[in-house]
Formats: C-alpha cells, structure tokens, sequence
C-alpha cells in the first residue's frame, strides 16, 4: 500500500542520514470534516486561516479570500472596478490588528480590511508611511501587541509601529521561486527574538534589540545539522524545545548550541501543540501527531476509500480555533479535526487495509490477559488486534488449522481464567476454545451433526471456577466440563412434557428418584424434597452411546442403567459422569427370599397385568399393574385405586410401569402419564409437573452473570430474568410486568452489570435497577431520560457510571444524581444504533461495537466543548430585502412604521459541531418567551410589529451544550407614523385648545349675534306692529262696531288677528316660503286700504317660474318698505296712491320690487326732518342690519337692498323703488 511504502522509505531515507528513527504507527481512524469549493470555497488551495475577535474564521486561498461563519461562506475577490476591494485574489497570509481591522496579506500589497465597514483599504492607512507596502508581495505576517512584522518577497521584515507611526526595513537574502512556493513564515520566540522562514533563504534568527540577523548553518553532511538551508515553519513547545520543519524533513534544535536533530524526513510546512506534549504536524506525506513522552508518531492520511480521512495529504497550514478544532488547508480543500466531534475513537473497517477489522458488523468483543482485542463479527469470523490496535490474526470457516471456526458468525465470547478464548457461534455447530499461546483451538457441540441447540449467547466462568454457557434454545443452561470436554447435566430447565410421559422404570438413591422413559431418549431425575426434575438427554452427552434404557437399578450406593449398549454406571452423587461396566450385579436376595412378592401369583389373583411390586413397613404389598394400584397381603387384595374412583386427588392413570417405597409412608409411581406420589396414610395422590418458578422461565438463554453475592443471573430473550442460588439450586423468576411500578420490566433481558457499590443492573425495557434487600426493581426509561428503550449492553466505568449503549445512542448514567449524558454519531460513535458486543479492558476504556465497526472510550478523557459560542448576528431583512447594513456597529435599528416585517439572522461562531448549535431568541416586548431555533433555522421572522422600542436578544449553546447566556442583543426602534407621535399628539392638544377657545369665542359671537338677532327681531317686530297701525285698526274696529256693522268689523278682526298670528310666528323662522311671504303681505296690506278708506290701490304679482309654495326666503323683507311707502308716500297723496310689490326670478336671484308713486325719498327725508319725533322709520336700518347677517360666510352672490327715487322727465320725483336681490343658491 502506498501509506506502507512512505513508512517504509521513510525509515530507510533516516537510516543513511543517521540518526535513530522514532516510531511511526499508521492511524487511520482519526475523522475529519471537509470543507471544499462544493460547499462554497473561493478555492480549494489553502495558505492559511485566522480566526478574527468576533470568531469568524477566515481563509486564505490562492484564488481569493474566506470569511465562514459554521455554516456560510462568503468570498471576497479582487474587482477592478471596485477600489475598496481586495487588491490581489493571491492571498497568501493573515493577521488581526485590532477587533476591526483585518490585515490581509496579498501578491501586490497588504490590505487593511475595515469588518465593520467590510471594505479593503490599500494605501493610506493610519499614517502614510504604510503606503510603502503597498504593491508589495507579501509573504507572512506577525502581530505582536502594537507591532505588525511583514515579510515581503524582496528579503524584507518590514517593522510597522502604529503607536508611534514609524516604519522600519531590514533586508535580508530573499526566498527563491516565490511564485510557486508560498511557505513562509514569522515565529516570535519566548525570548523575543524573531525566526524567519521561507523558500531557500536561510535560517534566520533576527534580534529586534539589536536589530540584527543570524544565520544558522546547515551541512547536509553532517548529522548534527540541518540539511537544506530552507524552512517553512519554526515552533516553541510547550517544554521549550524548538522545532524547524522544512522541505528536508522535521527536526528539533538548540539555539545557542545550533545543534539540529532530525526527527522526520518528510517535507513540513506547519506544527500546532493543542495539548502539552502533543504536536501536530503538517507535512507533504500527511499528518503526524507526536506525542512527545513516548517519542511516538501516529501518521493520518488521505485514503479515497474513507469519506472522513483528510482531503489530500499535501498540508501546507494548521491552525487551531478558539473551541480547540484543528483546520488543517490542504491543496484540495479545508479538513477539520473537532475533539467533539472525535470523542471515541472509531474502529472500523477499511477496504484494502488489512490492519483494519474484517468486517464492521462487530458482535462479540474480548480482552484476553496480554491485552489483546478479540473482536467477533456477525458474519466474517473473529480478529485479533493487540493494544496499538496493530491486526495479529484472524479465524474464520474458510481458514484451516488452529485458525479454523465452526461458523463466522461469532455471537460472544468469553476469556477465562486460564486466557483459553471461549468462542460462540450463532449457527447451529457448536464453540471453539482457542489459545494462540498453546496452538490450542478445539471445537464442541451439544448435539453433533444437528443444528436445533448450539446457538449461543453467553459464556461465564463462575467464582469457583466453573464453567458456565448459555445457549438459545435446547434446554438453555447448562455446565461444561472444560477438563473433559463435554456438557453435564441441564438439571434447570423447565419440563413440562415429563407430565404424560410413560415412565418404565424408577429406581431410588437415598434422595432422588430415577426415571427410565423407553420411548424418550433422555431420563429424569426427581428431587422429592425441592420437587424438581432434571433430565439427561442421551445426545448431550459424548459418553453415553446407548439410545434406551431398559431399567435402572439402585444398589450399593451407585446407580447401574441397563441400557441397549450394555450397563453403565454412576457412582458419585455430584458427578455426572457415567462411566461404563461389565460389572453384572446380584439381584436382592431378599427380593427374591420375599414370597409375597410373586408376580405371578399376584397376578392370577387379580385378574390383572403385574408390572411391579413394592412392600411397606407394615408388611402390605403394593402392586402395579394395568388395571391401577392394588394393596394386597398374603396374596389377597385389600384395595384398589384407579382413575375412575370418585376421589378429588384420584390417579393420574390406571397403568402403572413402575413402584416404589419411600418411607415412611410414600409411594411412588410410574405411570403411563408420568410420576404420581401416593400418600399411604391420606390415601391421596399427587400428580406431579414442573411448575414454572422451580425452573428457567425460559430455555432460550440471553445472558449469563454472576453478582458478588455467587448468585447466577439468567437473562432470556422472551421471559425476562431468572436467578440461580447455586448452593441451594433454587431459582427466583423475574418476569415482565410493566403494569407494576416494583416488577422487571422487559420481556428481554438483554445484559447486566454490577456497580462498584454493588447495585445491579439489568438492561430490559430501559434500565431495570435491581434492590436485594426489597426484591423490586427502580426503572429508568425515556421518560427518565435514556435515549432509547432498547438496552443493548452496559459497562460500569472507575468512576463508578454506567455507560449503556441503546437501539438509538450511548448514554452515561451517573447513578448518584440520575443523570443522563447522551452521545450519538455526531460525537464520533460507529453509528447511534448498536449490538450487545461490548467489553471493558483492563486500563479502563471501554469497547461497544454495532453495525459499523466499534468505539474505544476512554471515560477519563471525555472531550467536552467547554467554551461558549459567539453569537452574531449576521443579516437583517425588511420585507425579505436585505439591511445588513443597519447591524453595523450594533447601533440601534431605526425603522418606520411600515417597515414593521422584519427579520433577523444570526450565527454561532463555534465550529466544532455547526449542525448541533443550538439558539434562543427574543424580541422584548413583544416576545413573551424565549423561543427556541435549531442550527438548521437561524432566522427569526417578525410581522405587525406595533411602532415601540425593542430588544433583539440571541443566546446559543454549542454542540455539548454550554450555554453563552449573555449572547448578542440590539436595540430596535419602530417609529410610530407622524399622527401617532408625540409632536402630533401635542399639536393636536394644541389644536383642540385654539379651537376650544375659538370656539368659545365663537359661541360668545354667536350668543352676541343671537341676542343682536332677537333684538333685531323685537325690532323688525316693531316695525312691523307699528303702534299708529295697531291702534288705527283698532279704532277701525271699534268703529264698525259703533256704526252697527258687526260684517265688517268681523271681517277686518279676522284679517288683523290672522295678520298679528303671521307676524309672530314668521319673525321667528329663518326662512319662510314665498307663498305665506304673500298671504302676510296681502293681509297688511288690505287692512291698510280699510284703514286709509281705499286711499290706494296695490298690485302683487309673482313670475310664473318661481314656485311659491317651496321657495323660501327670510321673512318680513319687503313689509316695513310697504309701510314706509304707505305711511310716507302714499297716505296724503292728493291724488289716488298706487303700490306694486312684484317677485321675480333673475337668473339664481330672487328680486323683491316694491314700488309706488308716492312723493319720493328726498321729500320723504325732508319730512322726516321736520317731523322727526312724529313719523320715525326704522325700516332701512333693521333691514340693513338683517341683510348683514344673512351674508356672514357669503363671499359671492351676497344679499343686496337697493333704494331709489322714481323721476319724471323733469326730474321730479313720482315714486319710490325699494328692490331685494336674495340670492337662491342654499333653497
């Protein structure tokens, strides 16, 4: 293999330079994940990382630059257009100025990256002698506190101070082929000096004191040297060793004595220490870790046929992040190794390694005492790994010789106290024992040639050493003898089927009582004090050869079998082991003295078949025959018992094989229906079957294990669990009842373990706990917090915590505080489900193995991400449109009131397992509670938010758990739209105040109005109920009454009551209809003609288009003008007065014509003044004062009076015109 051969070379390649090589052990299970340009990479060719102050890390690549937050990628490219763009896609290193400022090496100068403002600047930066690394390719960076050291391609280390704004050049031999090596690099060491690297320019040591370089030598001839004057990469270790790695290999050097020891031949570019004494080490052939105390290398590389092995084995960078992972920049692509991610090692197999496991589907797993790993599969037999986890061997079907199996299908194994490897097998054809220090490997079975017993699941070697195995069907449980090489007796089985058996021959030892079945090949053996049976099936057992018992004999304190090969004989009562005789024994003599034991005779008396006789203490013979059971004497029948006889606790059967007597008052029967005991004195009987809790509940054996107590605990697959007290041989059934709280639950009993403080605990449904002192049990299921109800194995560690692996992940179990810690594949398990293989070695790792391969765990060692997340947030949408801007600075969010959908995303920048971040959000005071977001959804939506000051507050837990509490929050604003802010609201106030006081004042004018109207109004009255009127209509009355006319004095009361009626109740409305303007017209005016005996006539005409009975207008307009032309006009004409009073329609215009030709308004003023105090108008002044207020509000079309004398051609005046224009646009 090519790994192989880079050992190998590279041993060889060590050897001709002379120095000793240090170990290299090829490990090819460490995992990676990648990250490519498939998943969003600029390019695949990696220079170097950094992770920034907020925890974004950044890439490097020769085609652009990286900044990946876990679980995106965005690039940043060099844009021609763009002057704020990065300068050169060649970025060849990276360094952090401050929490803002990203320094960003590139092929034509350095860039000053602005990550709040996310543009590059070139020149310009901060004072302008940093101008002069711009355009230059720079090769490495180094930033310590105020200082920033760069190298550029010219053989510069330029000295930048931005504290003091000085830059400084020192010029030194520069490195060769610059653009097609990017190595290079900068190295302060603990003592301040500064080693520089790259292509070909020497090893530099430069003193920033002294300001002066040093070069060391190098002679490849010299061992004690270096051998090429070229270094990519110079390191400090944690013990104060310095490393220098370059194209000529790895070595370790002394500064003052420049003495240089080669450690690796290989071609190094970068070395990181993520723990005291371990070192990782990037090189052209792969990774190495060396672990410093046992001066040992562990080499990882790429391999096509493992997804998780490192993208290429070209490394040119390692850096490790702030949670501990490991980026390692390849040339194809980025590969991380995250500790929380590698929590168990994962052994697995690998095709065409032949140091991997032959198969991934591990079953069975065993240490034996040199701590070798036996590792069985499901189908492809067992390997051997020693604790290196360096392949020794193999066994299988196909191999042959020691090395030979029954079967690959390997379901358990057992290392006993001898380290013999006890192999079981799943298929039917039995075990091996192996030892590879003894050549031993034998082969056993239960039943030979058959494959309906050997199926097995568990071996277990008790404290007194013997052997004990568990097999899925036959008859379970059995022992072994490993000495001799066979099974003994199965004396724990249930067995039902013995109960209608026809037994033919019965003999008694002293305690048990032995049965014959001719027609079984098996017989039984009854204890009648616990009331249980065992039986000895022929086929289990090599040393018997016969196949049917004929009788059985009990003489001598031994049994003797007379069987169809002869008799065979079993002497020690606590062994099972029948050896084979010629030894014919003596029938009893006084058996055969006895007379009243004469079968035949017996049987001529009773008419019956006589299988057997027994005698009493008192000298009463029973005999056995077909007919049921006789007591006889002398040869006479007493009594008999048979089925049919009426009793409750009748015979089990009429015919009987085989009697005997157990004193002092039992007998024992074989019946064609099995054994009957008959007590003589109750005369009762007693049919005999196994009854369940005597026995196994079951014959299909799960689990053997034997507590500190020297119990044996049993576990079956169908009826939960059994437990065997070996010194007494009695057995307690714990089956499955999951209705009561204090019962085993499971009808599985998968496995079971012992803590340290002696609790036991049995895997079933859940975790059963198991109390000795009560006989209950304590349960642990989901609900409790195991991930799965399904236990496959467990294993107590030195802390005293039980790890369990389950159908569905591992769990650890601290039974002090019933915790649970969960693990699944993403932790670095061979997968979540797993089998029963599991096994806990002797420095205290354990070993559980599934469907792909097996994990080691250390339980001291478990890798915890101790270190909480940065959150950020990394976008901000308004109504699905991007506003990322507005997180700059985490300065508050102002938004309007309709901007109220908005949405945040945020980041957790751990990056040891993105997928299994874990986030809460919030928006307070809107969001009640926290609510909780999955890695896979980290955006938090929000719509219809109500204009108000908010908080958005993120928290994230990285993959283990850990919390960061504090998280990231900003301040949200929703300004309220201009009618809901506080200058609206107090305009408004402002508003309603002056219109409050407006409107009182109106009101106030209003009220003034209102009282000038009614004191207009009593005027108008007044005017119109002139008192000269009043009291002439009066006296015009009272007048007709004297001259004896009550006609006309009715008529003119009628006329001047229905005349004062209209008058009050007009001067009260605003508008009246035209037609009641008339008839209250017509009314005035003809009491007038009464009053003034027909001085005058008058006409009142109406256009034809007005509508008199709808169109209104204010009242009372034209009646004080009436009176004024009657009173000083017409009145003391000396000739007949005529008044014409017309309504016409002009346009949208009303005009009222009053006319007369009466003496003219001059002559009427002039009468005025000489009469003043005797005829007073207030007509034109109330008029006026009316026409005023109707027009208030009335910009256009306005009420209008117009009066005028009418003039002969003479210019005398012959009449008065009084016109009114009433506009009609609101009736």
């Amino acid at each position: 293999m090519r790994k192989t051969f880079w050992v190998v070379l590279s041993f060889y390649i060590l050897q001709l330079s002379g120095f000793s090589q240090s170990e290299i052990v090829d490990d090819p299970f460490i995992k990676y994940s990648h990250i490519t340009k498939k998943e969003g990479l600029s390019s695949n060719y990696i220079l170097d990382f950094l992770q920034d102050k907020e925890g974004y890390m950044w890439i490097a690549t020769n085609d652009g630059l990286n900044r990946y937050d876990g679980y995106n990628i965005e690039q940043f490219l060099h844009n021609p257009a763009d002057s704020t763009s990065l300068s050169d896609n060649l970025v060849t290193c990276l360094a952090c100025l401050n929490d803002s400022i990203l320094l960003v090496g590139t092929r034509t100068g350095l860039n000053y990256f602005n990550c709040r403002q996310r543009i590059f600047s070139h020149s310009g930066f901060s004072f302008p002698e940093t101008d002069y690394l711009d355009r230059k390719h720079i090769r490495a960076l180094l930033v310590s506190e105020d200082l920033v050291w760069a190298e550029t391609a010219d053989g510069e280390l330029v000295k930048i101070n931005f504290s003091e704004q000085t830059l400084l050049i020192f010029k030194h031999r520069p490195p060769s082929m610059v653009n097609t090596y990017f190595y290079h690099h900068i190295c302060l060491a603990p003592d301040g000096k500064i080693y520089l690297g790259g292509r070909y320019m020497g090893l530099l040591q430069f003193d920033p004191q002294t300001e002066t370089f040093r070069e060391f030598k190098t002679d490849a001839e010299n061992a004690k040297k270096k051998r090429d004057e070229d270094a990519a990469v110079y390191f400090v270790d944690s013990k104060g060793n310095y490393w220098v790695g370059g194209i000529d290999g790895l070595y370790i050097f002394n500064p003052e004595t420049e003495v240089f020891q080669k450690k690796l031949s290989i071609s190094t570019f970068s070395i990181v220490e993520p723990e005291p004494g371990l070192l990782w080490i990037a090189t052209g052939s792969g990774l190495f870790r060396y672990l410093l105390k046992e001066d040992l290398f562990l080499q990882s590389s790429h391999n096509d046929n493992i997804a998780h092995s490192l993208s290429h084995n070209h490394l040119n960078k390692l850096y490790i992040d702030h949670s501990g992972n490991i980026w390692i920049g390849t040339l194809d692509g980025v590969s991380i190794y995250q500790p929380t991610r590698n929590k168990f090692k994962h052994i697995y197999h690998i095709p065409e390694n032949e140091n991997s496991p032959v198969s991934n589907h591990v079953s069975a797993i065993a240490e034996d005492e040199q701590n070798h790993i036996w590792i069985g599969t499901e189908n492809n037999g067992l390997d051997v790994f020693d604790d290196n986890w360096n392949r020794l061997g193999s066994y299988s079907a196909q191999q042959t010789g020691s090395h030979k199996l029954a079967s690959n299908s390997i379901s358990t194994l057992m290392v006993d106290s001898e380290n013999d490897v006890w192999v079981g097998q799943w298929s039917g054809r039995g075990f091996n024992i192996i030892n590879p220090d003894k050549n031993k490997n034998e082969a056993y079975n239960l039943l030979e040639n058959e494959l309906k017993a050997d199926w097995y699941h568990d071996f277990l070697e008790d404290a007194e050493g013997n052997y004990w195995v568990g097999i899925w069907g036959a008859q379970g449980l059995y022992q072994f003898d490993k000495k001799e090489g066979y099974f003994l007796n199965a004396r724990y089985i249930e067995t039902p089927d013995m109960l209608g058996l026809p037994v033919h021959s019965m003999a008694f030892d002293g305690s048990k009582i032995w049965l014959a079945l001719r027609s079984q090949a098996r017989f039984y053996c009854f204890d009648p004090i616990l009331e249980k049976t065992s039986f000895y099936s022929y086929k289990h057992y090599h040393q018997f050869n016969f196949n049917r018992i004929d009788s059985i004999l009990a003489l001598d304190d031994a049994l003797y079998f007379f069987t169809n090969d002869g008799i065979y004989r079993k002497s020690d009562e606590n062994s099972y082991v029948f050896e084979k005789t010629t030894y014919k024994p003596k029938r009893s003599k006084k058996k055969e003295a006895d007379t009243s034991l004469n079968k035949q005779a017996i049987a001529n008396e009773l008419s019956a078949h006589v299988y057997d006789l027994a005698k009493d203490s008192e000298g009463f013979v029973w005999v056995a025959t077909d007919k049921g059971l006789y007591k006889t004497q002398l040869g006479l029948p007493l009594a008999r018992y048979h089925v049919n006889d009426g009793q409750s606790n009748a015979l089990l059967s009429d015919t009987i094989y085989s009697i005997i007597y157990q004193e002092p008052d039992n007998l024992w029967l074989g019946t064609d229906q099995g054994l009957v005991k008959f007590s003589i004195h109750d005369k009762l009987f007693y049919n005999f079957q196994n009854e369940g809790p005597k026995y196994l509940s079951s014959h299909l054996v799960k689990f053997l294990f034997e507590d500190s107590e020297a119990n044996l605990w049993i576990g079956t697959t169908n009826k939960g669990l059994n437990k065997l007290n070996k010194k007494t041989g009695e057995i307690t059934q714990y089956q499955e009842n999951r209705k009561d709280q204090n019962a085993f639950w499971g009808s599985q009993a998968s496995c079971m373990v012992e803590d340290l403080n002696g609790n036991l605990w049995i895997g079933g449904f859940g975790l059963n706990k198991f109390n000795p002192q009560t006989n209950n049990f304590t349960h642990f299921t989901t609900e409790n917090g195991l991930t799965d109800n399904q236990v496959m194995a467990i294993l107590c560690d030195d802390q005293n915590r039980l790890w369990i692996s389950t159908a569905n992940g591992l769990n650890c179990f601290n039974p002090a505080d019933t915790s649970f810690q969960h693990f699944y594949e993403k932790d670095g398990l061979q997968e979540n489900e797993f089998t029963a293989a599991a096994c806990k070695l002797k420095n205290g790792k354990l070993l559980f193995g599934g469907k792909n391969g097996l994990n080691i765990i250390d339980p001291a060692k478990i890798p915890l991400n101790s270190i909480a997340p940065e959150v950020m947030l990394s976008g901000f949408s308004i109504f699905e449109e991007d506003h990322s801007n507005l997180l700059s600075g985490n300065n508050t969010i102002r938004l309007k009131h309709n901007q109220n959908y908005f949405s945040f995303s945020f980041t957790a920048l751990d990056f040891s397992d993105p997928e299994q971040n874990q986030f809460r959000y919030k928006l307070e005071n809107f969001d009640d509670n926290w609510i909780d977001a999955a890695s896979l959804n980290r955006v938090a939506k929000y719509t219809n938010v109500d204009p108000g000051t908010y908080t958005f507050k993120v928290i994230a837990a990285n993959n283990d758990g850990i919390w960061n509490e504090t998280g990231i929050s900003i301040p949200l604003i929703i300004r309220p739209p201009f009618w809901r802010t506080n200058i609206f609201y107090a305009a408004i106030l402002l508003m309603l105040i002056v219109l409050v006081y407006f409107w009182v004042k109106y009101r106030e004018k209003q009220i003034r109005e209102q009282n000038q109207y009614l004191i207009l109004e009593q005027k108008l009255l007044r005017s119109q109920m002139n008192p000269h009127f009043i009291f002439n209509s009066l006296s015009s009355i009272q007048s007709f009454i004297f001259e004896n006319d009550p006609v006309a004095a009715g008529s003119y009361l009628s006329r001047f009551s229905e005349l004062i009626r209209s008058i009050l109740y007009n001067s009260r409305e605003e508008f009246i209809t035209i037609e009641k303007e008339i008839k209250t017209l017509q009314n005035y005016l003809e009491l007038q003609q009464l009053r003034y005996q027909n001085k005058f006539k008058y006409e009142l005409s109406i256009d034809p288009e007005i509508e008199p009975e709808t169109l209104k207008i204010p009242p009372m307009l034209a009646q004080p003008f009436i009176e004024n032309a009657i009173e000083h006009g017409l009145k003391d004409l000396d000739r007949e007065g005529f008044l014409k009073i017309e309504f016409l329609l002009h346009f949208n215009n009303l005009h009222i014509r009053v006319e007369d030709n009466g003496v003219g308004i001059e002559n009427t003023r002039n009468e005025k003044l000489d009469k003043a105090r005797e005829h007073q108008s207030l007509a034109t002044i109330i008029t006026n004062e009316r026409i005023t207020i109707l027009n208030k509000g009335r910009k256009n079309n306005p009420y209008m009076l117009n009066i005028s004398d009418l003039k002969n051609i003479r210019e005398n005046a012959q009449g008065t015109l009084v016109e009114f224009i009433i506009p009609l646009d609101k009736r």
